[in-house]
């Protein structure tokens, strides 16, 4: 199948194609030669630079068969305003007529039509990393570009999710108000779980074509389940006829996207859904392919021409389809046809009915009950009917088996696991990080707390502690360490200065008394208590001794007292005073000496 250059957005031009009707000009024939001279002119210019993608829908046989061709200019535009003239079909060398009414616009340029589609997304550990993010980009990009009545739908799958695989978005219109928020959050939701079950995929896929929402009528248009998956299944309920019988009955082909490393198993597993149900498969193995797988899905479902007519053709051998577009050149396909599901019986629709209402159902129309295998489902009652196969409508011949599946009723929803809290004390914070996410649970609030005897950055403590019993997803909180903060020299500084000098290194202020001090001014430290560069815990107290300044001098002796009392002391000042007059009377005589 010839490459076809990737549009920027496969969407954009679903309002500007128009078709261009040369009928319309059919009123003289001047004009008509005039523009067949033009074009002919146009087409001679140069060599071609279109490319032109063909995939054929050819079941179920009772139904005409499906010829979608997309044409791109050499932009990766898609080429609009073809009909029914511009296209020569070949089917083994034989001309194919096609008839105008055999002839439909692509949805892009057609209003009455819009696409429906499911993304089944393979949620496995293989499709983990760079796969799984650009599987879920390239489905929101896709979905982003989509036009306001279209349909989309999300199936998430992996055998031991307790749903294994469900419809996680169910069929919402692209442009209903909060409808495209819904698609992409749905894209972007986890869905954990292990082992890859494709087939059971496919099938709830289907079903939800078959049953969509109540409410919900999808549009005429291309329908398709587009599969994104490494195809290593092991772990399927359902098998690889069962789903590729049931979409071929459907008439929806299977779009499938390789990712990782499929392997020739994984790679034959996917080609062959989409060579026997009408879709295409594309090798995708980086992210950059991934999204331009999309974006060709996304131009080949929106921008196909349809050409149906109908065929005979009932053998299973590989029959070559040849389209020829006026001006743009010739590509081919190969494809098979047959169905061994056809004949006179149509199948009943038995789903959500009992099993025993749709054993009645189905023997009452001369069928009989095939495999009958259970399947959990969140929407089909327990004991009802959740998928059948054939499909309801299918042709069967007379005696022929349906097989069941019966819902179990929604998976119950588990207890939590209950896990022991480990012992993460006096370890780095990585090391307990990492012991505590490997029992199951998360990493709470971290809090920083300094510590004497715990490293920096080792846990101090643990909320809850060793050996608690935790639901699993719960949180520990840790206090982490700092490591111990040094005393700063405080002495000589004024008791506001070693304040503030305390509370900035996170340290608090203690006792405060006084002391006199000959060399240290009022109101300076004289000492402090732990010593400066001593190493505490933060929020510790330093005591500091504040200076009043020096000594005073001691006051003078006080004078003697006058002797006018008598008592106990007299004898002695009596005598001071009798020397006293003694003293005065000999000093009188002199002076009375020197005047004789």
């Amino acid at each position: 199948m010839s490459a076809i250059p990737l549009p920027a957005s496969p969407f954009s031009n679903r309002t500007a194609i128009r078709p261009f009707d040369l009928r319309a000009r059919a009123g003289q024939l001047a004009t008509w030669l005039t523009a067949l001279l033009l074009l002919a002119a146009a087409f001679f210019a140069g060599p071609a630079s279109a490319a032109i993608d063909l995939r054929v829908e050819s079941r179920p046989i009772g139904n005409p068969i499906e010829a979608y061709v997309t044409v791109t200019d050499a932009a990766g535009n898609p080429v609009g305003g073809l009909t029914a003239g511009s296209f020569t079909l070949t089917l083994d060398g034989v001309a194919v007529p096609i008839q105008p009414s055999d002839f439909s616009l692509p949805p892009s340029a057609n209003p009455a039509k819009n696409v429906s589609i499911v993304f089944a997304m393979d949620y496995s550990p293989s499709t983990v990393g760079d796969p799984r993010s650009a599987m879920e980009n390239a489905v929101v990009d896709f979905i982003n570009s989509m036009s306001a009545d279209d349909y989309a739908a999300i199936v998430k799958f992996n055998s031991t999710n307790p749903s294994k695989a469900s419809v996680v978005q169910p069929f919402t219109r692209v442009g209903a108000t909060g409808g495209k928020d819904s698609l992409v959050n749905a894209a972007m939701l986890p869905y954990p779980g292990a082992f890859t079950n494709v087939y059971d995929g496919i099938n709830v896929a289907l079903d939800h074509f078959v049953s969509p929402p109540d409410g919900v009528t999808l549009p005429s248009g291309p329908k398709a389940v587009v599969l994104i998956s490494d195809g290593q299944d092991n772990a399927s309920i359902n098998t690889q006829s069962f789903v590729i019988d049931k979409a071929s009955s459907l008439g929806i082909p299977v779009f499938t996207i390789a990712v990782g490393t499929p392997g020739t198993d994984g790679s034959n597993l996917m080609n062959a859904l989409a060579a026997r149900t009408g879709g295409n498969y594309i090798s995708a193995p980086t992210t950059t392919e991934v999204t331009a797988a999309y974006a060709t899905i996304s131009s080949r479902l929106d921008n196909g021409y349809l050409l149906s007519f109908v065929s005979s053709i009932t053998d299973c051998n590989p029959h070559t389809l040849s389209v020829t577009v006026a001006g743009q050149g010739t590509t081919e396909t190969r494809f098979t046809r047959c169905d061994a599901t056809t004949g006179p019986v149509t199948v009943p629709n038995v789903v959500n009915q009992t099993q025993a209402a749709a054993t009645t159902s189905l023997t009452g129309a001369g069928l009989v009950i095939g495999t009958v295998t259970q399947q959990s489902n969140a929407t089909v009652p327990a004991g009802r009917v959740s998928s059948q196969n054939p499909a309801a409508g299918v042709g069967v011949v007379a005696g022929s088996a349906v097989n069941l599946v019966v819902s179990t009723g929604p998976v119950p929803v588990p207890g939590p696991t209950m896990v022991t809290v480990p012992n993460v004390v006096n370890q780095t914070q990585a090391a307990a990080t990492t012991a505590i996410q490997g029992v199951q649970l998360l990493v709470g609030t971290i809090s920083q707390r300094s510590s004497t005897t715990v490293a920096a950055g080792n846990v101090i403590s643990q909320s809850p502690a060793a050996g608690s019993s935790l639901a699993s997803g719960s949180a520990v909180s840790l206090v982490v360490s700092t490591g111990p903060v040094a005393v700063p020299n405080l002495v000589n500084l004024t008791q506001a200065a070693a304040t503030t000098a305390l509370t900035g290194s996170g340290l608090a202020l203690g006792a405060v008394s006084q002391q006199s001090s000959a060399t240290v001014p009022s109101g300076s430290v004289v000492s402090q208590n732990p010593a400066a560069g001593t190493s505490v815990a933060a929020g510790s107290a330093v005591a500091l001794v504040v200076s009043t300044g020096p000594v005073a001098p001691p006051p003078p002796p006080p004078p003697p007292p006058s002797n006018g009392g008598g008592g106990g002391g007299g004898g002695s000042m009596g005598f001071w005073t009798l020397g006293f007059g003694l003293g005065l009377a000999a000093l009188a005589a002199g002076r009375r000496r020197r005047r004789a």
